[in-house]
Parts: C-alpha cells; sequence; structure tokens
C-alpha cells in the first residue's frame, strides 16, 4: 500500500461519552493538551486511519454504515482538519511538534495569565484529603452553610456596622487582600483537587482578569475526559462549594469571637469578600462556574458560543440577508440556544453597560473627554468579538477551541470538532 495513507496517531487519549440525546467522542492530544469532539462518522473514520486502508474503500464503509452519501471532498476536508490539528502521524511518527502557549492570552477585559503547573502539588495533596470526598464531609459542610446562613440573615445588621473596619487603615485593606486571595487559591484548588482525585491532570493555574476585575482560574480541561457527567458537574461545583464551606466557617466563627481580636478581623473579611462573590459565581449569564455547570448539566458543549451564533443567524433572518444552508440543530437546541443566548446577551450587556455608566458618571462631572473615550474603547473591545461571532461566519479554526474558551478563570476549556463528515451523511441520508 502506499506509504502516504494517513495514520492516526497511538497515542491519542480516547474517550466515548453517552448522552441523552447523542454518543459523541472526546480526544485529547497529550502533547499540546488540546481536546476535541467528533461525531460517530468521524470516529467511524478515524479508527481506519491505519495506514493501509485506501480512502475510497473508508468513503464506502462510511456510506454503508450511516446510510448516506459521503462525497470525497466531505472526506478529504476532514482529514484536512485531523491534519490541523496534528492528529495524523508524520515520518517522525508524531503530528506537530509542541510549542508551549504564551503565558499571557485574551484581551484587555478577558485575560489570563499562567503562573505555573501544579500536577505532581495536586497528586500529593488528592493522597491526603480523602476525607474531603466522603458522604459524612459532604453532609457536615451542608449543615454547617445552612446555619452560617441563618445566623448571617438574623444578625446582618450586625454585620453591615462592622464592615467600615476592613477599611479603616492601609493594614486592614492589605490584610482584607490578603486573605482574599488564600480564599480564592482554596477555591481554585478545589476544582483541581477533584478534577485529579477522578483522574484528570491539571497542568495550569494562575490569574484572570474578568470585566476589569481581578480573578484566578484552574485549568481543569482533563474533566472532559470522564464519562460520567456527575463528575464534570463535581469539577464545577467543587471550588464554589468549598468556598462557600469556608465562608461558613468564618461566619461562625466571627460570631463566636469578640470584635476586637484579630480572628474576628480575619473571618469579617473572609465573609465580606467570600459570600456574595460566591453566589456571583454561579451565575450562569457569565463564563464562571454557574456558566459550566449548566452546560454539562444540560450536555451542551460550547452553548454559549453557539448560542451567541445562534442568535446571530436569527436576527440576520430577520433582516434577509441570513445563510442559505440553516445549520442542523434538535429542537431541543434551538430552545436552548434562543432562551440562553438572548439572556446571556442581555446580562453581558447590562453588567458592562452598568460599569461604564457607573465609571462614567463619575467622568463626566470630571469634564474628562479622554477618559470617556478610553471608557468607550474598553465597551468596543469587549463586545466588538462578541459581534463577529454572532454574525460571522464560523472560521476554519473553530474547528478546534474558541478563543472565548481560553477566556475562563477556571478555564474548563469546551471540545468541539464540526468538520464537514457528519452533516454530509445526515443530509444525504434524509434524501434517500
Amino acid at each position: 500500500m502506499p506509504s502516504s495513507l494517513p495514520r492516526l496517531r497511538t497515542d491519542l487519549i480516547v474517550r466515548t461519552q453517552q448522552t441523552s440525546h447523542e454518543t459523541s467522542v472526546i480526544v485529547k492530544d497529550p502533547v499540546s493538551r488540546k481536546f476535541f469532539r467528533m461525531g460517530e462518522a468521524e470516529q467511524f473514520i478515524a479508527e481506519q486511519l491505519d495506514g493501509k486502508t485506501p480512502l475510497e474503500v473508508i468513503r464506502q464503509r462510511v456510506e454503508v454504515r450511516f446510510g448516506g452519501e459521503l462525497p470525497m471532498e466531505a472526506l478529504n476536508g476532514f482529514l484536512q482538519n485531523l491534519k490541523q490539528y496534528g492528529f495524523l502521524e508524520t515520518e517522525g511518527g508524531t503530528g506537530k511538534p509542541y510549542r508551549e502557549p504564551p503565558r499571557f492570552r485574551g484581551s484587555a477585559l478577558y485575560c489570563r495569565f499562567k503562573v505555573f503547573d501544579p500536577c505532581e502539588l495536586l497528586k500529593r495533596l488528592v493522597t491526603r484529603t480523602g476525607f474531603l470526598y466522603t458522604p459524612y464531609f459532604v453532609a457536615l459542610s451542608a449543615v454547617t452553610i445552612l446555619v452560617a446562613g441563618g445566623v448571617i440573615i438574623s444578625h446582618w445588621g450586625e454585620f453591615r456596622e462592622e464592615l467600615p473596619r476592613l477599611y479603616s487603615s492601609w493594614l486592614s485593606i492589605a490584610v482584607v487582600i490578603l486573605f482574599n486571595f488564600l480564599v480564592i487559591c482554596a477555591h481554585e484548588f478545589g476544582h483541581g483537587l477533584t478534577c485529579t482525585r477522578f483522574g484528570g491532570e491539571v497542568h495550569e493555574m494562575g490569574c484572570a482578569m474578568i470585566f476589569l476585575q481581578p480573578a484566578f482560574y484552574c485549568n481543569v480541561s482533563d474533566a472532559w475526559l470522564f464519562p460520567e457527567r456527575y463528575k464534570r458537574l463535581w469539577v464545577g461545583f467543587a471550588g464554589p462549594y468549598f468556598e462557600l464551606f469556608l465562608w461558613s466557617l468564618a461566619v461562625l466563627t466571627w460570631r463566636m469571637t469578640e470584635p476586637d481580636t484579630w480572628i474576628n478581623f480575619v473571618t469579617l473579611s473572609v465573609m465580606a469578600t467570600s459570600g456574595l462573590k460566591t453566589l456571583f459565581n454561579f451565575n450562569p449569564l457569565i463564563k464562571l462556574d454557574g456558566y459550566y455547570l449548566l452546560s454539562d448539566y444540560l450536555e451542551v458543549p460550547n452553548m454559549r458560543r453557539r448560542s451567541f451564533r445562534y442568535v446571530g443567524s436569527v436576527v440576520e433572518k430577520l433582516f434577509g440577508f441570513g445563510p442559505d444552508e440553516e445549520e442542523t440543530l434538535a429542537p431541543r437546541e434551538r430552545l436552548i440556544f434562543s432562551l440562553y443566548g438572548t439572556t446571556a446577551l442581555a446580562g453581558s450587556f447590562s453588567i458592562l453597560g452598568y460599569i461604564i455608566l457607573t465609571a462614567g458618571g463619575a467622568l463626566v462631572d470630571g469634564r474628562s473627554p479622554t477618559a470617556i473615550l478610553l471608557a468607550l474603547g474598553f465597551l468596543g473591545m469587549r463586545y466588538r468579538r462578541r459581534f463577529r461571532r454572532m454574525f460571522g461566519k464560523p472560521s476554519g479554526s473553530s474547528a478546534g477551541f474558541d478563543d472565548e474558551d481560553f477566556d475562563s478563570p477556571e478555564d474548563a476549556m469546551v471540545p468541539d470538532t464540526p468538520p464537514p463528515v457528519q452533516t454530509a451523511v445526515s443530509r444525504s441520508a434524509r434524501h434517500h
């Protein structure tokens, strides 16, 4: 057989995921540490890329298996995608050489900076923290959170009266920042430890900037290799839940200590910075933990990007310049994309609009046209890409990761590989 026939790399990590509405395959490149999603037709083709089977034979097998016609152009397009991703073996035996991604990625309003690789540290810690994953700890922590919620509600007035202590001096502000940093680190380690406990690897933790607010992130992409949905949900839930547990301990300690003690001040700072922040973190309209939990629960990968694109296509059709060919979507997906896309767009514009108006009010009072233009520039940078995704056509690179998938604090990067094979076969089968 000709040596030029494509051969799939043998070191790729492949996992099958069965959802309520489809079967898909998650592929991890252990060299580049990137993830991709394939449908059944793509998986069927990839399994036969052994360097010996002619493409015409593979094409015929696909047509027999899925009951539709597969043009050779579609098959070649899929193989070109695999080559672009580095999934095919080269003369050296592997795909593309690995290039370490830049430490800084993103835009001025949504960016991240890698600090270190915590993989080995998490593997050591996970052997010592098994008690955190027992039913007894989960039950105890849940009761503690509920009790703390009752305490803070019944003593809300007292809590508000003590808040000025947190910014009474530069030393007080420094202490608040320090313990806020420690709690956020614990939050991210909650994600990382849970992912590691379930068998995943975490190779990236660092700092992020979201809507001009500092944050931290933990790359738990390996959660996409877990076939069980509950494990993926626990990875996303572990971080905010553990932070909420720390908040509850702070509430109870604050209530049981004297106001003039240092431990009372520390617990007050944790209460003030973690409580509402955790609730905000569960907001699914922003790409924080709540969004990934909702996306995993609904089993819709890349839900945010696909929702915006769907809403954009609907707007295009309303104005009479929509695409001729409509993307094949199930009624369930149309409903999800319509509801989430419109709600998330409204929420994002509202949040950033509030920031701009609040800051802009002060700028207008100060009569600073330059500062106003700068604020409008920030607004444009944030939504330039969003409008392009809504009204622009998907590029070839979108078959891998959308650029927004790099911009989340936990960076649970969603795999998505939509080559033309599955669509071509499905359309042909419908016409038979």
